[in-house]
């Protein structure tokens, strides 16, 4: 008889996103002293993007900005659901007060973009003379290459998990593999 099937976690595209902001602010310190091959400000651009923008090509990146929220009054608040209200709120506020002026210069030069508030990014894809104006300009603390991860399978994750509590392989028989 086959286990039930577990919920699906409905907190899987907070963790995401959390996890997503993490790795943008924490994902290119070691990297900021890396120089550009064109010049620019060579401690806000990651070497990864440096490199995959030195043959004259295009790459999509994260801009991430200067200013960050003040989340204390957040930390004041009673309850959870309060804090993260709180937080949400000025995150939001911050990141539309600051990002104006970056999406502004953006549309001027008819660039596409992607706005991420709650993590105070902006996604673009461009070549090395735009990243080198973005890197000159005093808002952007960093400029990272975008990253892809690949995870894990929910079927073939849940298909060993269930492998492994009942004792049987794939084609049915109890011996242990």
């Amino acid at each position: 008889m086959p286990l039930p099937r577990p919920p699906r976690r409905r907190s899987t595209p907070r963790v995401a996103a959390v996890f997503t902001a993490a790795t943008l602010i924490a994902g290119p310190i070691p990297a900021l002293a890396a120089p550009t091959a064109h010049g620019g400000d060579t401690a806000k651009v990651d070497a990864q993007l440096a490199g995959a923008l030195s043959h004259g090509g295009v790459a999509s990146f994260f801009v991430v900005l200067q200013d960050q929220a003040d989340l204390s009054g957040a930390k004041k608040q009673k309850t959870h659901a309060a804090r993260a209200r709180a937080a949400f709120k000025e995150l939001r506020a911050t990141a539309e007060d600051t990002q104006s002026s970056l999406t502004s210069f953006l549309d001027k030069k008819k660039v596409g973009h992607q706005d991420y508030r709650i993590a105070h990014t902006v996604q673009v894809t461009g070549d090395h003379k735009l990243v080198n104006e973005l890197a000159k300009r005093p808002d952007v603390a960093s400029i990272v290459k975008e990253q892809h991860y690949k995870l894990d399978d929910t079927e073939t994750a849940y298909s060993k998990v269930t492998t492994a509590r009942t004792g049987s392989s794939a084609t049915g028989d109890s011996t242990p593999e």
